[in-house]
């Protein structure tokens, strides 16, 4: 049996969030459960300019923030460092989260607000997870709140022998 490393990581694609509320509630989460890197592509670095563009922030963004091209950069990158893809997103063949599916360091890939991930994000994911609800209120969390919920459950898991 494969002994598992003091602690894996996680990282978080903002990529395709409507939402300027939604993407600072991604940013701020990932960061408060110690994110490894937040990865941005193309036209999405706006971002880095409309949240964290102050001094204060600088080292943050020279840390945390990684901006590609395109998904194909994405995927090189996720490859080269060994990183597992996993959607968030309501479907078959997606696991709840609860269930801790995760399989090492891992990049977190969210869904748009209207449409939830598009075709070629989906083709990224080695697998998805999702977050059961306990009842037909509502179709689904708001991509920010369930973001958080995903990252504290990795967290815990990540971390179980060190808590």
């Amino acid at each position: 049996m494969e002994s598992k490393p003091e602690k894996y990581n996680f990282s978080v694609l903002i990529y395709n969030i409507q939402s300027k509320h939604n993407v600072k509630s991604i940013i701020n989460t990932a960061l408060s459960f110690d994110c490894d890197k937040i990865l941005i592509i193309g036209k999405d670095k706006k971002v880095l300019q409309n949240y964290y563009s102050n001094e204060k922030n600088q080292s943050v963004i020279n840390e945390k923030f990684i901006i590609f091209n395109n998904l194909d950069e994405l995927k090189e990158y996720t490859t080269k460092n060994n990183i597992h893809i996993c959607g968030i997103e309501i479907g078959k063949n997606c696991i709840p989260v609860q269930k801790e599916p995760f399989k090492g360091n891992t990049l977190f890939v969210l869904g748009n607000e209207g449409m939830g991930l598009n075709q070629r994000q989906k083709e990224l994911c080695e697998q998805f997870v999702f977050i059961e609800q306990y009842s037909n209120k509502t179709g689904s969390l708001n991509v920010g709140m369930a973001s958080s919920i995903i990252f504290y459950h990795f967290f815990i898991w990540a971390n179980q022998n060190n808590l």
